[in-house]
């Protein structure tokens, strides 16, 4: 149970990777998106295209556990606005300003974040989605 609990908790999390466009900005929980969105691009790197994020996976969970400071009434902030994950730098990996940290960190007690909820689940033994970078990442092509 307490293991559920955790993996439950830590998959709402993933959702505070996601960047919102324009068209969500009068977002409430009753208007979850139907399309994928775009997430935020970390800067610094050129290796990975961004990634698609689908809300319908995980519209049974709590927006609140993953966008941590909407109030549940206005808009929802993007998650590299101004005082949560506002460093954008692929190369800063720690750290609850981190972007990267918040898509990618594994680290429960500090951040929960996409991946360390994936990861929470895959180990409870849980139906979950991706945890290696080439299943949410397409690799550029060069030239």
């Amino acid at each position: 149970m307490r293991k559920t609990l955790f993996a439950v908790v830590a998959c709402v999390a993933l959702l505070s990777g996601v960047s919102l466009s324009g068209a969500l900005a009068d977002a409430t929980a009753a208007d979850v998106p139907k399309e994928p969105i775009l997430l935020e691009k970390l800067t610094g790197t050129d290796k990975y295209e961004q990634v698609m994020f689908d809300h319908t996976g995980h519209a049974a969970l709590d927006c609140t556990a993953c966008h941590h400071t909407w109030d549940g009434a206005s808009p929802i902030k993007s998650c590299s606005a101004e005082g949560c994950h506002t460093n954008t730098d692929v190369k800063v990996k720690k750290g609850v300003e981190s972007l990267y940290a918040a898509y990618h960190s594994r680290n429960k007690e500090k951040l929960y974040s996409c991946v360390g909820c994936h990861a929470a689940k895959k180990k409870a033994g849980e139906k979950t989605g991706p945890t290696v970078c080439n299943k949410c990442h397409a690799t550029k092509k060069k030239g």
